[in-house]
């Protein structure tokens, strides 16, 4: 009984430490550095999400690109795009998406952006996850 009581106390020792860090910290809200500036003449204004960004384990913000004035939608695009792989170390894929860890060693938590086209705009996702909720 007593080397089940020190091997219990032992446990506990070793895991509250990691679990108060991991299991109960708050979910990451990405940062806006990570995509700006942006390449010169285009500006980024908010989205207007509206409600709560953060949603179960993942948090998001999006930014709602405009290039220069007459530019298309598709050279917007294409430009915020270079830009962002050239300039902010971003892997995009053929869907305009990609992530990237925060974290290091045991730290989890990710970073993912994802270049939208709507109509006539151009968005920015970004969404902050945490791999241990």
């Amino acid at each position: 009984m007593v080397a089940l009581s020190w091997y219990a106390a032992l446990v506990m020792l070793l895991f509250t430490p990691y679990y108060v860090h991991f299991g109960l910290r708050d979910t990451l809200m990405p940062p806006t550095d990570l995509v700006l500036p942006l390449p010169p003449g285009h500006t980024a204004t908010g989205s207007g999400q509206g409600g709560d960004p953060c949603r179960s384990a993942v948090c998001s913000r999006g930014l709602e690109i405009t290039g220069p004035p007459g530019q298309p939608v598709a050279a917007t695009r294409t430009a915020v795009r270079n830009w962002l792989t050239a300039h902010h170390g971003w892997h995009l894929d053929a869907a305009d998406s990609g992530t990237r860890r925060v974290g290091w060693l045991l730290d989890r938590r990710t970073v993912s952006v994802d270049l939208l086209v709507n109509g006539q705009h151009v968005s920015v996702l970004l969404e902050g996850g945490d791999g241990w909720h």
